[in-house]
C-alpha cells in the first residue's frame, strides 16, 4: 500500500511538472512565498466594471498557492483572483511553493491555513491536506487538476470541507485540434508530446486526437508519434518523424513549446505542413494569418473565476455541489484560435482589460447571490465559454 501511495504522489509531481513548464517559464522571482492581498495589488482586470456588491454577503480570507505567479499560467490565475475576490467583497493571499514537491505545497497550504484563511484554492490536494484543513475548518478546492491518489479521493469523499475541482476540457480540445487539421485538408499526421502517465491532461489530449482519428479513420490517419519529456528535443524529434515519413502534412503539439511551429518555418515546410496546438506564443498572430498554424488553445486563466464561485458558495453555507459530488471535477472548455482575428479578440477580451465576465455574471453563477443557481448553470456557462460568446457579451 505504501509502494502504491509513493507512486501516485510521484505521478502527482511530474503532472505538476508539466502543468507549471507548460505554460511559459516562471521568470526570477525575488521571493518564492510572496503575500499580497486584492486591495493592495494592482491588476488591469481590476479596472473593469465589478458589479454592485451586495452588502450583506458574507466576506472571506482566500489563500493561494502556486508554483509561481510570474510565469504565464500563473500570472493569470492570479489577475483573475484579483478581480473575482475584490468583486465579491473578499481577501485574497497568494503564496508560492519554495520548491517542487508535495512538503513545498502542503507547508504552503498549512501556512495560508495558520494566516487565517476561511478557503483555500490549491493545485494539489492530498489526504494530508485534505486532514489539516478538515481540522482546521477550511474549505479545500482544486484547480487545473483531479484527484488521483485513491486515498485522497477516500478522504475527499468523507470530508466535510473539500469543495471539488476545476480543470481544462483537455479531450475535447485534442478533439478539436484534430478536427480543425482534418477541416485544413490534411490525411495524414503527427503529434509530439510527453510519455504517457505524466500528465492527464497531455493524455486526454492524445485520446481526444485518437478519437477524431478512429471516427475519421478512412481518410485521416495518426501516421507517428515522438514522445520526451525532454523539451529541448522536440525539434529533434519533428524532424526524425518528417525525415522518415515525407508524407506527413499535420503535426500537432499537445503542449506548444514555440519551437516546432518555429522550425516547420525554417526548414521551409510552412506551405506543406499545418499545425494545432495549445498554449500561445510569440508570434501566434503571425502563424495564424499565414494560415501555418490553423489551431491554437488558449484562455486557462479563466479556471480562477469559475474555482472562486464554487469555493465562496460553499463557504457561505451555499454549496454547489452535494457532499456525494464533489469528487466529480467541473471542466471549462479551452478558447479556440483559427485566425488573426480571432488571435485579436482573444487578446482584448480574454488576455486583456475586459474580463471574459462581469462580477455580475459570476455572482448570478452562486446560490449566495441567485437563488435560482445551480451546479447544472455552471457546468453550462463553463461549457459554452468561447470567442464567440464572450464577445457577443461584451463586444
Amino acid at each position: 500500500m505504501k509502494m502504491k501511495r509513493f507512486i501516485s504522489i510521484a505521478v502527482c509531481i511530474c503532472m505538476l511538472a508539466v502543468l507549471v513548464s507548460g505554460c511559459g517559464s516562471a521568470k526570477n522571482s525575488n521571493s518564492k512565498n510572496e503575500s499580497t492581498t486584492a486591495s493592495g495589488a494592482a491588476s488591469s482586470a481590476n479596472a473593469a466594471s465589478s458589479g454592485e456588491e451586495k452588502t450583506d454577503a458574507p466576506k472571506f480570507k482566500v489563500g493561494f498557492s502556486y508554483f509561481s505567479f510570474t510565469d504565464q499560467l500563473g500570472a493569470e490565475l492570479k489577475k483573475q483572483l484579483e478581480y473575482v475576490a475584490k468583486g465579491f467583497g473578499c481577501e485574497i493571499v497568494f503564496k508560492e511553493w519554495t520548491s517542487l514537491d508535495v512538503e513545498s505545497m502542503t507547508a504552503t497550504n498549512e501556512a495560508l491555513i495558520e494566516e487565517g484563511c476561511d478557503g483555500i484554492i490549491s493545485v494539489m490536494a492530498t489526504p494530508a491536506m485534505i486532514e489539516a484543513c478538515d481540522k482546521a475548518g477550511v474549505h479545500l478546492v482544486q484547480i487545473a487538476s483531479t484527484l488521483t491518489d485513491p486515498e485522497a479521493v477516500k478522504a475527499a469523499q468523507a470530508s466535510d470541507y473539500y469543495v471539488g475541482s476545476v480543470t481544462a476540457n483537455d479531450y475535447d480540445v485534442g478533439y478539436s485540434m484534430a478536427k480543425a487539421l482534418y477541416d485544413a485538408g490534411t490525411r495524414n499526421i503527427a503529434y509530439i508530446s510527453i510519455p504517457p502517465g505524466m500528465s492527464s491532461a497531455h493524455d486526454d489530449r492524445i485520446k481526444g486526437i485518437e478519437k477524431f482519428a478512429e471516427e475519421h479513420s478512412s481518410d485521416f490517419k495518426i501516421i507517428t508519434n515522438f514522445r520526451t519529456a525532454d523539451s529541448s528535443k522536440y525539434v529533434e524529434g519533428f524532424r526524425q518523424i518528417m525525415a522518415a515519413n515525407p508524407e506527413i502534412d499535420g503535426m500537432i503539439q499537445t503542449g506548444n513549446s514555440g519551437t516546432v511551429i518555429a522550425t516547420i518555418y525554417s526548414d521551409g515546410l510552412k506551405d506543406k505542413v499545418k499545425f494545432a496546438t495549445v498554449d500561445v506564443k510569440e508570434d501566434t498572430r503571425k502563424y495564424l494569418e499565414d494560415g501555418t498554424m490553423v489551431f491554437v488553445a488558449g484562455g486557462q486563466g479563466y479556471l480562477a473565476s469559475f474555482t472562486f464561485v464554487l469555493l465562496y458558495s460553499q463557504m457561505a453555507g451555499k454549496p454547489l455541489l452535494p457532499k456525494e459530488d464533489r469528487t466529480e471535477t467541473l471542466k471549462l472548455k479551452y478558447i479556440h484560435m483559427k485566425s488573426g482575428e480571432d488571435y485579436d479578440n482573444y487578446m482584448k477580451y480574454i488576455e486583456g482589460d475586459i474580463p471574459a465576465y462581469s462580477i455580475d455574471e459570476l455572482k448570478a453563477l452562486s446560490p449566495v447571490f441567485n437563488p435560482d443557481a445551480t451546479v447544472e448553470n455552471l457546468k453550462k456557462v463553463m461549457d459554452t465559454y468561447s470567442l464567440e460568446d464572450v464577445v457577443q457579451r461584451h463586444g
